[in-house]
């Protein structure tokens, strides 16, 4: 069964940033959850369930190559994850994608282009979810 509300994790130490798009994606009727690093994200992660994840990569503590090898090894590793970068560097866009990325944004991120990424992620996980489903 699809959640009648999507959640989605935004993994972002800049606030300003963060806010900027949690008011984006709520206006859309997506509930938002906010981590500033990885291992909040991860913690966030232990607990609740999202469809989603918005990530930086350079974070304090734990960055975002880090989240993304570690997110390998928790429950949630099919969730779809989105990159949001300021640094247009084809190494870490490669590494991003190894590492199970399924997007890769430079910021600032336009918020209509997000939501088309977010709308396609949001398929994606429901479309694992139903797959895991007829797999039991």
């Amino acid at each position: 069964m699809s959640r009648i509300q999507p959640v989605v994790l935004i993994v972002e130490d800049d606030e300003f940033i963060s806010g900027k798009i949690s008011a984006v994606l709520e206006h859309n009727q997506i509930k938002v959850a906010c981590a500033a690093d990885g291992r909040q994200a991860l913690d966030l992660l232990d607990r609740e369930d999202f469809d989603v994840v918005l990530l930086d990569l350079m974070l304090p503590e734990v960055n975002g190559f880090q989240f993304l090898r570690a997110l390998r090894h928790t429950d949630q590793d099919g969730v779809p994850v989105v990159v949001m970068t300021s640094r247009t560097d084809p190494v870490n866009h490669f590494w991003a994608r190894r590492l199970g990325a399924v997007e890769y944004l430079e910021k600032p991120v336009d918020s209509e282009y997000l939501m088309e990424v977010i709308d396609r992620c949001l398929r994606m996980r429901e479309a694992s979810r139903e797959q895991a489903r007829q797999a039991n």
